[in-house]
């Protein structure tokens, strides 16, 4: 972002972001671009700054800006390393993000050097301070009087969801036979107790993986992109990570987060069946049969059967 850019031909939404910027910050951007996602821009201002402008998006509900300014204030006093806030809107929603130095961690698992790890168990370190921090309720968040809250009473609607109405959807539209519906619906059976004794909630950052870490001169710079947390378990953050990242970068994950976090049970059970339930949950309704078929490779169900 080195050329000053032009009104003519921006999309009215990202026009609306400058005018955001200009409206909350007091300065005229020197560049703007959309991010991968259709919902936030990286913002160029004087004196050689960045920011990042976020909307509401599909992914989202109304609130969600002042839902992750409240999660990003815990991590500022929790000394978590995440971007700062520099302003919150309501009228239209919008929160604007102090941009982080550098890069995302973004790298193939079989190319991981020593600094990726090292950089994926700072992030772990992190990690565990945020699931220190307890929440009402489960789930998607909603904002409250003093902090959010899950809008759900009990952990964990996934699973439930996967169990009773994702898979006889998956069988229906082919992508599972019978016989591995059967075998995974007793895996659920086996995982009731353990996940009947989440009675409590803590935060999630809820989309765990190598994009939303940050890193510059191979040094950890904090975590990115809280707009999907949670209330819940906070093995659910770390199942996560194996869907795009594999289960070299959970074990430099745990190596920062403490490996005593999760038994091997959890490692062959329920991290397993909670990285099913979210790939389900992204399935279910699905218009691209490849889509649906890639996201069940590599949520490994065949390890469950």
């Amino acid at each position: 972002m080195t050329e000053k850019y032009t009104k003519e031909g921006l999309s009215p939404r990202t026009l609306a972001a400058v005018e955001l910027v200009v409206r909350l910050l007091g300065v005229e951007p020197l560049d703007i671009r959309q991010t991968s996602s259709p919902d936030a821009w990286f913002v160029e201002l004087p004196g050689d700054r960045g920011v990042v402008v976020k909307t509401p998006g599909w992914l989202n509900r109304p609130g969600s800006p002042r839902v992750e300014a409240w999660i990003y204030s815990e991590c500022e006093r929790r000394n978590i390393r995440a971007p700062k806030v520099l302003a919150v809107s309501e009228d239209p929603e919008c929160l604007i993000l102090e941009r982080l130095q550098g890069h995302s961690l973004t790298t193939h698992p079989a190319s991981m050097t020593a600094s990726d790890r090292a950089s994926w168990a700072r992030a772990g370190e992190d990690l565990r301070k945020l699931h220190e921090v307890p929440m009402p309720g489960f789930g998607p968040l909603v904002p409250g009087p003093d902090k959010p809250s899950g809008e759900a009473a009990t952990w964990c609607p996934y699973a439930d969801y996967a169990r009773a109405e994702g898979i006889p959807w998956l069988v229906d539209a082919g992508h599972l036979t019978a016989a591995a519906a059967d075998s995974l619906a007793r895996r659920f059976d086996e995982a009731a107790s353990a996940l009947s004794q989440v009675t409590e909630g803590r935060l999630l950052h809820g989309d765990v993986e190598s994009g939303h870490i940050f890193v510059a001169d191979d040094q950890f710079q904090g975590m990115i992109d809280f707009g999907q947390a949670q209330a819940g378990d906070p093995r659910w953050d770390l199942a996560r990570v194996p869907l795009w990242d594999g289960d070299e970068a959970l074990d430099a994950l745990l190596a920062g987060y403490g490996s005593d976090a999760v038994t091997r049970e959890d490692r062959d059970l329920l991290l397993p069946l909670y990285l099913f339930s979210l790939v389900v949950h992204h399935a279910v309704g699905h218009g691209r049969p490849d889509h649906i078929q890639n996201l069940l490779d590599r949520s490994r169900y065949h390890d469950l059967l």
